[in-house]
């Protein structure tokens, strides 16, 4: 489990700084597809594991695209309501240890439900530091709604694409 998030977590910054950060549909929507990590770690992760992670991908993030603390805090900011949304959107039933939210292991009502929250929440979050002394409400929120989906287009995408077997561990 390990190596496989090890895996995602360098191809999603890698596409993200490489491909899609140079990606700006109408001049003000950018694809954020790196917060597919934080939503595909298991759900037994410990909380101080999973802020960890969030902030480190986050900071990876601003120090490529030159944006200091913006994606780390809007990540962490993610990663510290995942939790709350997981027992929120409680299935009935316990997750097992190790089980990974997928669209395999959860279906695809649950899964789409739960993602486009972190995707919804994680755009939000940098959308609002990004435009601090903006007063023009309009485009900020067109430029929250389409980057969100937009992203989580793609991680619903991604996610089918690569429909991965149940596993145990932490990362």
């Amino acid at each position: 489990m390990f190596k496989e998030s090890f895996v995602r977590f360098i191809l999603l910054l890698l596409v993200q700084v490489l491909i899609l950060n140079n990606i700006h549909l109408y001049h003000f929507v950018t694809p954020l597809i790196y917060i597919y990590f934080i939503i595909k770690l298991p759900f037994d992760i410990p909380g101080w594991l999973l802020l960890l992670l969030a902030f480190l991908i986050g900071f990876l993030m601003d120090i490529f695209a030159a944006t200091p603390g913006l994606h780390a805090s809007a990540t962490v900011f993610a990663a510290f309501i995942r939790p709350l949304i997981i027992r929120l959107m409680r299935s009935g039933r316990d997750y097992e240890p190790g089980l990974v939210p997928g669209i395999r292991d959860m279906g695809p009502r649950w899964f789409i439900g739960y993602s486009i929250i972190i995707v919804a929440v994680q755009v939000a979050a940098i959308t609002f530091l990004e435009n601090l002394g903006s007063s023009d409400y309009t485009q900020i929120f067109y430029r929250w709604f389409y980057s969100t989906l937009v992203s989580f287009t793609m991680i619903l995408i991604l996610d089918y694409l690569f429909l991965t077997k149940k596993k145990k561990g932490y990362i």
